[in-house]
């Protein structure tokens, strides 16, 4: 931020998930840090904002589950494998969003229809979305996963 301030301008992409606004079982290390991102990018709008600095953006990407090696490397305490949640969207869309927020930024960009739908449902019914995600990440990560 330093620099961006100093030349006067400037666009800081962080890359979240949508576990960084609408929470999910079993993930509760990832979706902390996911939080973290969420907040310390709204915090650092709210502090450009306050200082007038107009041509910093600090945009924030919602990926929900990606077709990515991530859950390979995953792991969690169920006994089971990690998988992703479906349904599971090509990477290219996250690569297309985080191009065209450098160029056109905003500040929180959901990827994949149902992370937009997640996000905004959360904000009008979150007791109601919490319940449809624990009983889909419940079946991805017990009733579907094969043992680890």
């Amino acid at each position: 931020m330093r620099q961006f301030r100093q030349q006067g301008s400037g666009t800081l992409i962080n890359i979240a998930s949508v576990i960084g606004k609408v929470p999910s079982p079993y993930f509760a290390f990832y979706a902390a840090a996911k939080h973290g991102v969420v907040g310390l990018s709204a915090a650092i709008r709210l502090e450009l904002e306050e200082d007038k600095v107009d041509d910093v953006h600090v945009c924030t990407v919602l990926p929900t589950s990606m077709d990515t090696p991530f859950f390979d490397h995953a792991a969690h305490h169920t006994g089971h494998e990690a998988t992703p949640i479906p349904p599971v969207y090509d990477a290219d869309k996250v690569v297309d969003v985080i191009v065209g927020l450098a160029t056109d930024p905003e500040d929180e960009v959901s990827v994949g229809p149902a992370g937009k739908f997640m996000t905004f449902a959360h904000q009008l019914a979150p007791g109601l979305v919490e319940a449809m995600t624990r009983r889909q990440t419940r079946k991805a990560e017990f009733n579907d996963a094969k043992p680890a």
